[in-house]
């Protein structure tokens, strides 16, 4: 009987506990997109025409706002990392959005607050970079 309540014990004990990565993945799950990180597809992001107006950074998660024509479809937005790294201190990310109004007619003045995981372009030897964002003129500094 004391090897049942003990082992019940236990496992009631480990179950309650959690790890940093459980928490690092409840962190991330708190942002609304994952970012891709591609050369390639950073290279050729061709976009419509959009404007950032704003743009900041909490915890892992980049919040941008962004507006532009349409209204009449959905446009799918993403969120592409260059693959290069730029020297400097701290070291400097760029990113690009790619907004696609799927040839939307429609003018009307549309806006969007996103939120994307930035956590897939940590360095492994820094805690922190520069982040650049096409189509932002200001930099962020990431810290993590």
């Amino acid at each position: 009987m004391r090897q049942i309540v003990f082992l019940v014990s236990l496992l009631v004990l480990l179950s309650a506990c959690s790890t940093d990565s459980e928490n690092n993945d409840q962190q991330a799950s708190s942002c609304d997109r994952l970012l891709e990180v591609s050369q390639s597809k950073f290279d050729a992001a061709s976009v419509d025409e959009f404007e950032v107006t704003s743009a900041s950074i909490d915890g892992d998660c980049l919040s941008l706002q962004i507006s532009y024509e349409g209204g009449c479809n959905e446009p799918t937005i993403q969120l592409i990392g260059s693959a290069t790294v730029e020297a400097g201190s701290p070291p400097i990310r760029t990113l690009r959005i790619k907004v696609d109004t799927k040839g939307d007619s429609c003018t009307d003045l549309t806006s969007a607050t996103l939120t994307f995981d930035l956590s897939a372009l940590q360095l492994d030897l820094e805690n922190r970079f520069e982040l650049k964002i096409k189509g932002w003129n200001q930099s962020l500094i990431y810290t993590y």
